[in-house]
């Protein structure tokens, strides 16, 4: 199995993420973001072969998957992740050779709600589910594989 892409933070890439989902006019909260961040993972799992986007894996949490770094970030700000340092140039240049797969998730996705995003992730046999109905591994990592089993469903 593939380990993360060195130097993909997951704050950052939240970062840019929502400086894109702002850029289209959308509204985003945090649970949205986490969830929006969450399906572009998914997405690059099934299309680059078990590659890992980010530093982190996605948790099962109460609202679905959520990554921990980024939900520190987003609740030690009242704006959630606006109004946070800027991304260096140098990170939003090498951030837009993820602008397809951002695109592509916010065609689809963009226009959920968060109540939307977080039913999705919720459905019976996810790989939230299979975490999170085990109270044992609540809290904890999701499994890539069964990430990927769930995006091989989704994505065509």
């Amino acid at each position: 199995m593939m380990t993360a892409i060195v130097g993909i933070d997951s704050v950052d890439f939240a970062l840019y993420l929502n400086e894109k989902v702002k850029a289209r006019g959308a509204s985003v909260n945090k649970t949205k973001m986490q969830k929006l961040l969450y399906i572009c993972y998914g997405s690059y799992l099934k299309m680059h072969d078990m590659q890992q986007l980010l530093d982190e894996k996605p948790n099962a949490w109460d609202y679905g998957p959520a990554f921990p770094n980024v939900y520190r970030a987003q609740k030690s700000n009242s704006n959630g992740l606006d109004g946070l340092q800027a991304l260096s140039l140098e990170k939003l240049e090498y951030f837009k050779r993820f602008d397809d797969l951002i695109h592509s998730v916010l065609d689809h996705f963009g226009d959920w709600t968060a109540g939307q995003l977080v039913a999705w992730t919720h459905e019976e046999g996810t790989a939230w589910h299979k975490k999170y109905t085990n109270k044992k591994d609540r809290y904890t990592s999701l499994n890539n594989l069964d990430i990927l089993m769930d995006f091989k469903r989704y994505m065509k």
